[in-house]
């Protein structure tokens, strides 16, 4: 008969974290932030198989992640080395090279919201103002960038952009209108 020791008390601490998610607009594709092979990377599984497969190789965790609603690519934050200092990335959905998208070394770039036409993307950053965090819209395709808050008496965050994007609730404070 085959005799087997009790396991290791190491073996228990090897868990697995799922860390962040979306999905494609279509539903057929799941990406998930996971430490799978024991760093923090993206991996897709389309749906409804269930095997997943690697998106990304840096070995960095996440901090927001959302497909943009054309599905034409995914919008993610990524820190480096555990500093908190997420930057902003563009990933397309069967994996590949990051394009960065905003970045400031030692700042924190928060997503908050990528327009339904895709070509739009609204954060928050602690560039220029690392108290009270202010709110950009940057413009994928020609690269402008528009200051929409300034955060100044409290850390403001836009939690959602109104459809015809002219309204933006900023955490309790209430509701910018422009």
């Amino acid at each position: 008969m085959v005799k087997f020791d009790k396991p290791d008390v190491e073996q228990f601490f090897q868990t697995l974290t799922v860390a962040d998610f979306t999905v494609s607009p279509d539903e057929k594709q799941l990406v998930i932030s996971t430490n799978l092979n024991g760093h923090f990377n993206l991996w897709g599984m389309d749906l409804p198989n269930q095997f997943p497969y690697p998106l990304t190789f840096n070995n960095q965790s996440v901090d927001g992640l959302t497909y943009a609603k054309t599905g034409e690519f995914i919008v993610v934050g990524f820190d480096h080395d555990g500093d908190e200092n997420t930057q902003i990335y563009a990933l397309p959905p069967q994996g590949g090279k990051l394009v960065p998208l905003r970045i400031h070394k030692g700042e924190r770039h928060l997503v908050s919201r990528i327009s339904d036409d895709g070509k739009r993307l609204y954060y928050a950053t602690t560039y220029g103002n690392s108290t009270y965090l202010n709110n950009y819209v940057y413009d994928l395709e020609s690269g402008e960038e528009k200051l929409l808050v300034e955060g100044q008496e409290a850390p403001t965050y836009l939690i959602a952009v109104s459809p015809e994007e002219k309204s933006f609730p900023l955490n309790s404070l209430g509701i910018l209108t422009l």
